[in-house]
């Protein structure tokens, strides 16, 4: 393989929930902002682009590195895809997301024009008492979603989890939830940007007005029912935490050193969620992601961290 590892530097969106903690505790670049809600570590979606941080193509967006590299870097399990498939995020939940709902592939390409959105939460940080919103309680009907989106009382049969660092949620499409104040994760994620919004807390945005509502969206996409459990499988020294048709993620705790091996199947996306040390020979600290080509063969992590190793 001709393509190096790459270390990336993340798109950074500034929402209305979010916090400082990914500038004062994880040391990430503002850009100017305030805020840091979400970093998009990993992304070829054009909302955020990442690009290259140092290296030969220091400062270009991993899209265009990548469409000079041709598919070899990718994989043959990415071979023929329409996008991208994945993207990986960090998020600092000062405030509670809003209640929010996301389409399968099917109905997200018919609609949106995209992919659509299943997702793995990572729990890194946790405040005390803090937790999400993952799925209902117990079946409803679709008149009683659209009853309690209307008066305001859809937490009220959602079920609301604690939520631990280290802790893993497999948020299938089209299951209704929330990340709610006093998280910070890692959301790995198919690469899509389509959310459709049930209730808002009633907030205003920087428009001084309530944020949209997207209800019959939901409506058509929400499964009203309570959520599958997928407990996380260990796998010697490797926690797979997740393992579904888009992507597969595993958590390994490296103290000293940690070989691992990206074939030509897939790309790898190493994500260090605590610790530091190195990467392929890059210096790592926590935050940091790498793209690791497909073909790559073996690269070695070493310090003491925990890094989440995503492939498709």
């Amino acid at each position: 393989i001709t393509m190096d590892i790459l270390k990336l530097k993340p798109a950074v969106k500034d929402y209305i929930w979010g916090g400082t903690k990914l500038i004062t505790d994880w040391g990430k670049d503002s850009l100017g902002k305030s805020v840091i809600a979400e970093t998009w570590e990993l992304s070829l979606h054009p909302d955020g682009l990442t690009r290259v941080a140092g290296g030969e193509y220091d400062g270009r967006t991993l899209a265009d590195v990548l469409a000079g590299s041709g598919a070899a870097a990718l994989g043959t399990a990415v071979a023929g895809a329409a996008d991208f498939p994945v993207l990986i995020k960090l998020i600092d939940a000062k405030d509670n997301l809003s209640v929010q709902v996301h389409p399968d592939d099917g109905y997200a390409r018919r609609v949106e024009g995209q992919y659509g959105k299943t997702e793995v939460w990572y729990i890194i940080d946790a405040e005390p008492g803090s937790g999400i919103y993952f799925g209902f309680k117990k079946r409803i009907t679709k008149a009683e979603f659209l009853r309690r989106i209307r008066q305001k009382t859809l937490t009220e049969v959602l079920n609301l989890v604690e939520a631990k660092p280290g802790d893993v949620f497999f948020i299938e499409a089209g299951t209704v939830h929330a990340i709610c104040k006093g998280l910070t994760l890692c959301e790995i994620q198919q690469s899509s940007n389509v959310t459709y919004r049930v209730y808002d807390y009633g907030r205003i945005g920087a428009d001084g007005k309530e944020r949209p509502l997207h209800i019959d969206k939901a409506a058509d996409v929400a499964a009203l029912t309570p959520p599958r459990a997928r407990p996380a499988v260990i796998s010697g020294a490797c926690r797979i935490i997740a393992d579904c048709r888009y992507f597969k993620v595993t958590e390994t705790v490296v103290t000293g050193g940690f070989t691992a091996c990206a074939d030509a199947r897939s790309f790898q996306a190493a994500t260090l969620v605590n610790g530091a040390g190195t990467v392929g020979g890059l210096t790592a600290v926590r935050g940091d992601t790498f793209f690791v080509p497909a073909g790559y063969g073996e690269y070695e992590i070493k310090g003491n961290c925990t890094v989440l190793i995503t492939t498709v």
